[in-house]
C-alpha cells in the first residue's frame, strides 16, 4: 500500500502535475509543493551610510547643512536654505567655501580647521548685539 498525502493527493516521490488548466493557471497546491522554503536563520544586515563625524561631510552635517547637488564631477554643493547658507566642497576635500546666498559673502575654510567651526552666521542670523 502506498501512502498518499491527504491534502495534495500526491504519493511520496510523485511529481505534481503542473499542467495549466483551461484558465492557464496551475493549482495552488502544486505551487506550494515546488516553492523553496525561506531560510529561518537568515542574518540581518545593517548598512551604515553615515559619514565619519570627523570627515568634511560629517562636519557639514553637524553644522546643519545637507547635500544639495553636484554641479560637476569636481565639486559638491551643500546647503541650509532656511539660513541662506551654501557650501561648495571640491572632491579633493581640502577646503570648504561657505557662502551667504543673500549677500554673496563667502569665506574659505581649510578642511583641517573645519572641526573648530561651531556655527556659521549669515544675513538671516539674529543681529549681533
Amino acid at each position: 500500500m502506498t501512502d498518499t498525502n491527504e491534502t495534495t493527493g500526491i504519493t511520496p516521490g510523485e511529481v505534481p502535475d503542473t499542467t495549466p488548466d483551461e484558465t492557464g493557471q496551475t493549482s495552488a497546491t502544486d505551487h506550494a509543493e515546488t516553492q523553496p522554503e525561506t531560510p529561518v536563520d537568515t542574518p540581518a544586515v545593517v548598512i551604515d551610510l553615515r559619514p565619519a563625524s570627523d570627515s568634511v561631510k560629517g562636519r557639514l552635517l553637524a553644522l546643519g547643512l545637507v547635500f544639495d547637488y553636484a554641479p560637476n564631477a569636481n565639486e559638491e554643493v551643500w546647503s541650509a536654505p532656511e539660513r541662506m547658507l551654501r557650501a561648495r566642497v571640491p572632491v579633493t576635500g581640502e577646503q570648504v567655501t561657505f557662502e551667504d546666498m543673500r549677500t554673496n559673502t563667502s569665506r574659505i575654510v581649510p578642511a583641517a580647521e573645519l572641526a573648530t567651526v561651531t556655527d556659521i552666521l549669515t544675513s538671516t542670523s539674529d543681529p549681533i548685539q
